[in-house]
């Protein structure tokens, strides 16, 4: 059986907007997506995300002042995942949240390594 890994979203809030970023745990960092709705709306019809750079381990616990713009950012959900597979362009990861729970598919819609991903939700939890 493979291994649970943790999983945060972290929700970001300026004075102009508010966004979500999904972080799957890796060996030594934390794949980041950003998600420009609450998390609890991926639902069967794939939404556009944006694969931004990995992050520290330590933002799996991270709550407080944004670094380089006014605002703040706090855990809007946290739990564990298992990843079922992983190539460059997709990703199936099995969740399991209180906010976000299910299996779940990342895929790139362009170009190998661009930021342009889908994330879809292909089974409940």
């Amino acid at each position: 059986m493979a291994q649970a890994l943790q999983f945060v979203v972290q929700r970001h809030e300026t004075d102009q907007s508010v966004h979500w970023d999904l972080m799957l745990e890796q060996t030594e960092t934390l794949a980041t997506w950003h998600v420009p709705f609450p998390p609890e709306q991926i639902a069967a019809q794939p939404l556009a995300i944006e694969r931004i750079g990995d992050h520290p381990k330590r933002f799996l616990a991270y709550e407080g002042p944004l670094r380089r713009h006014p605002g703040s950012v706090r855990i809007h959900d946290r739990g564990t995942y298992t990843l079922i597979s992983q190539s460059e362009n997709a990703w199936l990861v099995s969740i399991a949240g209180e906010a976000l729970a299910g299996t779940f598919r990342l895929d790139c819609i362009a170009e190998p390594g661009s930021a342009a991903w889908r994330i879809v939700r292909i089974a409940d939890g």
